[in-house]
């Protein structure tokens, strides 16, 4: 994982997550992605973590 690996912001849509230039990117339910919308249960992978997603 990078230092600056990925970014979650919230807008009027909901969330997203960016990818800010990693080494080895960022997944999205195991689909390699620069920038993508969340949604509830969603799993993101940062090298070799994992994350879920929970809107609350």
């Amino acid at each position: 994982v990078s230092r600056k690996h990925a970014e979650i912001a919230k807008d009027s849509q909901g969330y997203a997550v960016t990818d800010l230039g990693s080494t080895n990117g960022t997944m999205l339910n195991g689909t390699p992605v620069r920038a993508g919308r969340l949604a509830d249960g969603d799993e993101l992978s940062f090298g070799t973590t994992t994350v879920r997603f929970i809107e609350t």
